[in-house]
């Protein structure tokens, strides 16, 4: 295979230059129109720096990645195709609402609000970084307006607190959005518990996740998911926009194991107090 380079695939953005990657706007999936940046504010520059592996030690953020890219351009390819599996994952019933996870920029949730087939998107991020995702979807709410989608925008932290769930728990969808998600093995358990959290019986989240990023995040989040999810790996070739798609991105598909929606009613009645007569 080519070896691949910003000319042979010039979407890539781990090609791009630093004011292609953290300073220009990204208009190449239009409608949509984002800014960048290499950190969302002062505050959160501090946790960059600190290392603090519980906020966002790389300031990822603030930039658009290729997984976000591909999900993005796949979500607004006219062809559907992403949309198609979607639907028949969700039992044939197209969704109305859908949660993104570390929207960062806003560019997948964005796209998915521009394609008028959604009632309302939410964009969840770090709190540090909410006010520039914000800000971006503002920026683009004559899009989203007119394709008759409301875009909501929410903090929310990855992991298995009980207060942290139960927020992810609260802006549960039929669907729930992943680019570019993995970049360390650290943050995959608490994905992991955030995405079991959001997605409940008779969801689906569907993911695009760059394998460049590290040799064991991406398959250690896979193998763990299986505990809780199918796990459909789709081709790339199916799902993806023609002149957005790359060996390195990887389509996921999870819908909850009916063994763990069973598990999970039978818990639930549990706790539920029997009536005295």
């Amino acid at each position: 295979m080519e070896e691949e380079s910003f000319a042979t695939h010039g979407w890539r953005r781990k090609f791009a230059s630093w004011p292609q990657r953290f300073a220009d706007d990204y208009d190449a999936l239009a409608p949509i129109v984002v800014s960048q940046a290499a950190v969302a504010s002062k505050a959160h520059g501090k946790q960059a720096k600190s290392g603090d592996t519980a906020d966002d030690p790389g300031a990822t953020g603030t930039s658009v990645w290729d997984g976000s890219v591909a999900l993005a351009a796949a979500l607004l390819h006219p062809g559907g195709e992403a949309w198609r599996r979607v639907t028949a994952a969700l039992g044939g019933a197209a969704p109305t609402r859908a949660l993104e996870l570390g929207s960062g920029t806003g560019l997948a949730g964005l796209a998915a609000a521009a394609t008028g087939r959604l009632q309302r998107v939410t964009l969840s991020e770090l709190p540090a970084v909410v006010p520039f995702m914000a800000a971006n979807a503002a920026r683009n709410l004559g899009a989203t307006t007119q394709a008759g989608c409301e875009v909501v925008c929410e903090a929310l932290v990855w992991g298995g607190g009980g207060e942290v769930l139960g927020a992810a728990a609260a802006l549960r969808c039929e669907l729930v959005l992943g680019g570019d998600l993995m970049y360390r093995d650290d943050a995959v358990q608490p994905l992991l518990a955030t995405l079991a959290a959001c997605v409940g019986p008779g969801g689906c989240a569907l993911l695009a996740l760059d394998l460049d990023h590290s040799d064991t995040a991406v398959p250690s989040l896979l193998a763990g998911a299986e505990k809780v999810f199918e796990v459909e790996r789709l081709l790339g070739e199916e799902v993806a926009h023609p002149e957005y798609s790359s060996e390195s991105i990887c389509f996921v598909l999870l819908t909850r194991r009916k063994d763990q929606v069973v598990k999970r009613k039978k818990k639930m009645l549990s706790k539920t107090p029997s009536s005295s007569r």
